[in-house]
């Protein structure tokens, strides 16, 4: 059984019911459920894992699928969009990670985050004209070392 980080779950709580609010929507148990275990899972993860796990309590994959964009057009979640496969994306809390530099090979699709706080704030400290920025998502691509390594020919 999962954990639930008791601070980004009262942070993220609280930008939901100011969302549902303003936009008039109704407070579902699914969607509770849902951030409650997206809370769980606290760095990142993808919405089929929470599919999985939601399987038991018989919360359809549209519900999950439609609470994750909801909370991400609350401000809650970051929707990371892999290159190599659009159609995976994987999730993280705005609170707990504002700045991500992101590396992925696009051949196999492994992503990996790198915490390298010199290169966000080189970044940060680059002006730019007629715009102010709130935060960084940078990716980096190119092939991880398995994918490097030579294909050995068969003789």
């Amino acid at each position: 059984m999962h954990t639930i980080e008791n601070d980004i779950y009262s942070h993220s709580l609280a930008l939901y019911e100011q969302y549902v609010v303003q936009h008039r929507l109704r407070h579902t148990p699914e969607r509770m459920a849902v951030l409650e275990l997206a809370c769980t899972h606290g760095s990142g993860f993808f919405a089929d894992e929470l599919c999985k796990e939601l399987q038991s309590r018989f919360i359809s994959k549209a519900t999950v699928y439609n609470s994750l964009s909801l909370f991400a057009e609350a401000g809650i979640l970051f929707c990371l969009r892999n290159q190599t496969d659009s159609k995976r994306i994987r999730y993280e809390f705005v609170a707990e990670n504002k700045h991500h530099i992101q590396i992925i090979c696009p051949q196999c699709g492994r992503l990996a985050e790198i915490k390298d706080q010199m290169m966000i704030d080189a970044v940060m400290a680059k002006a730019i004209p007629n715009f102010v920025s709130d935060h960084i998502s940078l990716y980096i691509y190119g092939h991880c070392k398995k994918c490097r390594r030579p294909i050995k020919k068969k003789k």
